[in-house]
């Protein structure tokens, strides 16, 4: 979710890939699940596409967890 932090989205492709990328194939639907349970994230607006909830979220999740 760093990457969406710095973006505005990241379409479930993208997420594919990273998790491709970085060996997290097999587990990655669980992390995603995980983080629209917790209410991070959000895919309403468009199915394939992963948004932060809030502005403020999206802000401290780069400022605390990203960097």
């Amino acid at each position: 979710m760093n990457f969406t932090s710095e973006k505005s989205a990241m379409t479930s492709n993208e997420i594919f890939d990273l998790a491709v990328k970085y060996e997290l194939d097999s587990s990655y639907r669980d992390i995603i699940g995980s983080l629209v349970y917790d209410g991070y994230i959000n895919n309403h607006d468009e199915v394939h596409t992963y948004r932060f909830n809030s502005p403020i979220l999206r802000m401290w999740w780069r400022q605390n967890v990203a960097n």
